[in-house]
């Protein structure tokens, strides 16, 4: 009874331990910006990642694992979390690198080379990864107790020279799992047009141009940090709005000609907006 206490209080330890780590994982992840350079941000990713399995040997040199039991625990539940992240980001970052230094079409030969690659070796480790999945603990002693022998791998930096294999398997089948989702969005490529919700100007073209004029002589848009001209305007809000602008250049200078008002639309939107105060929203 004695030893089965100490047991739980070990693993719940445990847990402990890797849950604030998995937390301080996530939370360095968050903060890495998504729209900066993306080889950098994996980068980042990775030293977290490899920062977080070191984290983890240090604690085990002051918290042995000495039973089997426990062993065992350590092996098929804390090892696959805490070491597949670092073989995930490892995959992106170098398909990061092969989009930024090939032609597309060299870039979908690597792409379907690696799903190819990737979906053979979840099939080799089936059993493992079925048995992973099931639950069961009948097979627990056979699966992870051996000791991994001398190897070279993606993480082979910081993996710890007494993992067992199957426990190293599994942190990989782990990571080709997230991998190969990735893999596949990218060789399916953006939803079909169908699909994507389309804008549609209902207005007058010459209330189109008159809001773009307005926009250009406002330095209202920028692109790349200075300020958009005409054309640039003229080209995004034709693309967003799906309409056609190609005579902008003779609307332009009929609305010039104009008698009355001259500025008709941006009127008619100022007191549209005017109008608007005081209603609930």
């Amino acid at each position: 009874m004695g030893t089965t206490f100490i047991y739980y209080f070990k693993i719940q330890q445990m847990e402990a331990f890797v849950k604030e780590l998995l937390k301080h994982l996530e939370a360095g992840l968050s903060a890495i910006d998504p729209e900066s350079n993306p080889i950098k941000g994996y980068d980042k990713a990775v030293e977290l990642a490899r920062h977080c399995i070191t984290t983890l040997k240090k604690h085990l040199l002051s918290h042995p694992i000495e039973d089997e039991t426990s062993q065992i625990y350590y092996f098929k539940h804390i090892v696959p979390v805490i070491y597949s992240p670092c073989i995930y980001y490892i995959k992106l970052h170098d398909m990061e690198l092969h989009r930024i230094t090939s032609i597309p079409e060299k870039f979908s030969v690597y792409l379907t080379k690696e799903l190819k690659e990737v979906s053979e070796f979840l099939e080799t480790n089936g059993d493992l990864h079925r048995y992973y999945y099931s639950g069961q603990q009948s097979h627990d002693r056979h699966y992870f107790t051996n000791r991994l022998a001398e190897m070279r791998d993606e993480i082979s930096i910081v993996i710890d020279s007494s993992l067992c294999p199957n426990s190293y398997l599994l942190s990989k089948i782990l990571a080709y799992e997230k991998y190969r989702g990735i893999l596949k969005t990218e060789l399916e490529g953006p939803p079909p047009e169908a699909l994507k919700a389309v804008a549609e100007w209902k207005g007058k073209k010459a209330d189109a141009v008159e809001l773009i004029i307005s926009l250009h002589a406002a330095n209202a848009l920028h692109i790349n940090g200075k300020p958009a001209t005409i054309a640039q305007i003229k080209e995004q809000f034709s693309k967003f709005a799906s309409v056609d602008l190609k005579d902008f250049n003779t609307i332009d200078n009929s609305n010039r000609a104009r008698k009355k008002a001259e500025t008709p639309f941006l009127s008619q939107l100022s007191t549209y907006y005017i109008n608007r105060k005081g209603r609930l929203l």
